[in-house]
């Protein structure tokens, strides 16, 4: 399946805040990590999207 960044987004604001019981954090927290640690090493912005599918 692919998603646009208008889909992704809606998904994170609909459940993206839901911490699963065996994380110690929720999807949109562990997503928002993610994409920050791919912009500290500079990656472009392909990589870093699809972080958030």
């Amino acid at each position: 399946m692919t998603l646009d960044l208008a889909e992704i987004a809606r998904l994170f604001a609909e459940r993206g805040g839901v911490a699963c019981a065996a994380e110690p954090v929720s999807p949109l927290e562990h997503a928002l990590q993610c994409a920050w640690l791919a912009e500290q090493a500079r990656c472009d912005d392909a990589p870093r999207l699809r972080l958030w599918d």
